[in-house]
């Protein structure tokens, strides 16, 4: 990324470089050119307005997920890159919605053998293969603490709950894993507005102090419903969803006053009031949806069980006695079960992470860093 001037005797390039490698950079360039003038400017996250190019530097082990990010779009210079919670987030919900121990240790060594590249006809595929192992781990650790080996659910002890024989408690789980995921994405949009020093944003912002604490207000009265000996007075938090819930309602208003500016709203005060009280339903509306959503975790973790059931289903007709047949049908039917829902589950958890927890805080649109290369023409 870079930009030319010419002058009779003189040439002007500007351009990015990453901080780290400024002394290399500049040290090659007296080399070629003695007479040469080096001025250096740094930017520090504080100014959304710079445009600064990101260039992405996760560590090796990272750089599988780091494909997520980008797919969805690159990050801002002053955004929290969201790769190293993805590492964590993205396994933890597939393996959430495909627990089987046997299952996920199969998974695991499919993605080995992808980032081993041994099998040329899958190359294409190696980039997705750490993301395969670390899913299919995760899925064997849920496999345990629900008690499943290849379909076997009396193999193992449950350690946490069977989704099939408790399906509340894989629902208040499901929910549970919503509300601190989405409350961690509330923590990330306050560190990116701290960053550029965006103190409304901060404070009052649907997805700032006051929104998580809207938030954090509604789950507990929620809680409290289910709950009737909670040890919380329903009326703390009550008083707390309502001073919160003005406080979103006139976040506009509020940043402004904290800023010191003039506010100015179009159409007038009465106009500025109706459209916060809708704007306001949509923010109560869209957190009631965000974390219904995440009700899928137990739903499919108890689909996963039902699938896997029809197979013993099939295999106990194809050969009551328990014959070859009987173990054949069982063998090919976890094959099945590994591909047909693995991709359907996968589908489920990139859609949790990009539509739920994304968009909390992760704006993107950053400008892609790409440096300048030279390609020397062949000599004829």
């Amino acid at each position: 990324i870079g930009r030319y001037d010419q002058f009779r005797y003189t040439y002007v390039i500007s351009g990015w470089v990453p901080s780290a490698k400024v002394a290399d950079f500049s040290r090659r360039l007296r080399d070629v050119c003695k007479e040469i003038s080096i001025e250096t400017f740094s930017f520090k996250r504080g100014n959304h307005e710079q445009n600064v190019p990101v260039a992405l530097n996760n560590p090796r082990v990272l750089r599988p997920f780091q494909l997520f990010v980008t797919n969805y779009s690159d990050p801002r210079y002053e955004e929290v890159d969201p790769t190293f919670l993805l590492v964590i987030a993205f396994p933890f919900l597939f393996g959430a919605m495909f627990g089987d121990a046997g299952q996920g240790v199969l998974l695991a060594l499919l993605g080995l053998l992808l980032v081993s590249g041994k099998i040329k006809m899958l190359n294409a595929l190696s980039s997705l293969g750490g993301i395969i192992t670390a899913c299919g781990l995760s899925a064997t650790v849920f496999g345990i603490l629900y008690g499943s080996v290849f379909g076997f659910e009396g193999a193992l002890p449950a350690l946490l709950f069977k989704p099939m024989e408790d399906p509340l408690e894989a629902m208040a789980f499901a929910i549970g894993s919503g509300v601190i995921l989405l409350s961690i994405g509330y923590l990330l949009n306050m560190i990116n507005a701290w960053t550029i020093r965006e103190w409304g944003e901060l404070l009052f912002h649907p997805h700032g102090v006051a929104g998580l604490v809207l938030y954090w207000s509604l789950v507990g009265l929620a809680i409290e419903v289910i709950i009737s000996k909670y040890p919380v007075p329903p009326i703390v938090f009550g008083l707390l969803a309502l001073v919160t819930a003005l406080a979103v309602m006139f976040s506009e208003l509020l940043s402004f006053l904290i800023e010191g500016k003039q506010p100015e709203f179009e159409g007038g005060a009465i106009t500025y009031i109706f459209r916060s009280f809708f704007e306001l339903f949509e923010v109560l509306i869209s957190l009631l949806s965000n974390s219904i959503s995440f009700v899928r975790i137990g739903a499919f973790a108890i689909a996963h069980v039902g699938l896997i059931t029809v197979v013993f289903i099939m295999a106990q007709l194809v050969s009551p006695g328990h014959g070859i047949g009987y173990w054949l049908v069982i063998v090919f039917g976890n094959l099945f079960v590994i591909g047909f829902e693995g991709v359907i589950v996968g589908i489920q958890s990139l859609r949790l992470t990009y539509y739920e927890f994304f968009s909390k805080f992760f704006n993107g649109g950053g400008l892609r860093y790409e440096p300048l290369t030279l390609q020397l023409k062949a000599e004829e």
